[in-house]
């Protein structure tokens, strides 16, 4: 089964994924997501989601995760959809700090293309996992405690 969880470069102040902001922006947008496609152990039935989905100001999915050389891994990463209603907040008051990583990146890149995985690895960023109380996690469709 493949995990979902909410993995991040954190600290007290700051939550890093791939725009920086104070971690307030978790429980002000995630605490109002829906997911964009209803999952029958949260929704009651679809037209509750249907309804749900068209207010909601933040949308929530999980996408494939994928390692440094493509393949799919056995994780799903969350990605957030701000609506416009949230869209000037996030601007305003949640972002901390915008950095171009595009340098980076393309340094990854080539030492991917030479074959150099282990010169590529260390320009990750480093992630680890994202506490959530049980009612948001549940909510996001966090996958439970690795192991349970």
């Amino acid at each position: 089964m493949e995990q979902r969880e909410i993995r991040a470069d954190f600290d007290r102040e700051t939550i890093v994924v791939y725009q920086a902001f104070g971690p307030e922006i978790a429980a002000a947008a995630l605490g109002e997501a829906v997911l964009t496609s209803p999952v029958r152990r949260i929704y009651k039935d679809a037209n509750e989601w249907r309804a749900r989905f068209k207010r909601a100001p933040v949308h929530v999915q999980w996408d494939p995760e994928y390692a440094l050389r493509g393949g799919k891994l056995a994780h799903r990463s969350i990605q957030v959809g701000l609506s416009r209603h949230i869209i000037e907040r996030y601007v305003a008051d949640w972002t901390v700090e915008i950095r171009d990583m595009t340098p980076v990146a393309h340094r990854m890149a080539q030492h991917l293309r030479a074959g150099n995985v282990d010169r590529a690895k260390p320009l990750l960023p480093p992630e680890r996992s994202y506490p959530l109380d049980a009612d948001l996690a549940f909510r996001v469709d966090v996958s439970p405690t690795w192991g349970e």
